[in-house]
């Protein structure tokens, strides 16, 4: 006896749009909407593979901001980004809700749909202002700046506007390694390129000191008397720990790497 429907999608925002349309064209409501062909389900489960239709997501796309509104539209793109298995789920029942009462759904924070779509929404939105905190960039040879992030959700294309805002006339690379993708500022644009091949210059002369000059005014400021590990891990976790400057520890042997170098007669 078959389990029901699962419908199983390559992951994408279009993709997702797909599976609403699949939903809709043959009213059912399916089980579980997994993305990735590598996901495993369970044994009983009747699999429907979902392809990803430009035109069908652009229909999709229409009606939310037609009859919900383009807040609504956000979400859903926001959700698209989430790594929580159930997120595409969650997102067919929000936009149900939303077909139904159109844009008063923004009133319906009670509604377990909007409840659970507004909790989602939150988890991505937190991990990604925590990049923007934390990121560290290194300068490379040539004047190109890079940072690195490991990040559950795909926040890279939340965070690459503040740091173009930000940066301006300065170049930069942004790296998820979770997902082998790097956000490339040119000075013009951004822009996301796989790095599967991606090939960097080496960190500059002054890098090391500059780091090493960064860890010592973070030690210096410190109070020791009111050092509380529990809340630091509060307000910076130890997930972001890895790619944060101040709190890699010291190279040994490196003792001179804070030496000015000698005046020029």
């Amino acid at each position: 006896m078959s389990a029901g429907i699962s419908y199983r999608y390559d992951g994408s925002l279009d993709g997702l749009l797909c599976c609403i349309f699949e939903a809709y064209e043959r009213k059912e409501e399916p089980l579980s909407i997994v993305a990735g062909h590598a996901v495993q389900l369970a044994l009983d489960a009747h699999v429907r593979d979902i392809a990803t239709d430009p035109e069908r997501a652009s229909r999709v796309q229409k009606g939310i901001l037609a009859r919900i509104g383009p807040e609504a539209f956000a979400c859903v793109q926001q959700a698209a980004l989430s790594a929580d298995p159930r997120a595409a789920q969650i997102t067919l029942a929000y936009v149900k809700l939303g077909f139904s009462v159109g844009p008063r759904i923004d009133q319906r924070l009670a509604d377990p749909a909007v409840y659970t779509m507004n909790k989602l929404l939150r988890q991505v939105t937190w991990e990604a202002h925590r990049y923007i905190q934390f990121l560290r960039f290194n300068e490379l040879e040539g004047g190109m700046y890079f940072a690195e992030m490991e990040p559950e959700h795909d926040v890279l294309v939340l965070v690459m506007p503040h740091f173009a805002d930000r940066f301006g006339q300065q170049p930069f690379i942004i790296h998820d390694r979770t997902r082998r993708l790097a956000g490339v500022w040119d000075m013009r644009a951004w822009t996301l390129v796989s790095s599967e091949t991606m090939r960097l210059p080496p960190p500059t002369a002054d890098e090391a000191r500059y780091q090493a000059l960064w860890r010592m005014f973070y030690k210096s400021i410190a109070i020791k008397q009111r050092i509380n590990p529990n809340l630091r891990r509060q307000f910076m976790p130890k997930k972001f720990w890895r790619y944060i400057t101040e709190m890699q520890p010291e190279l040994p042997g490196k003792s001179d790497i804070l030496r000015l170098p000698a005046k020029q007669p």
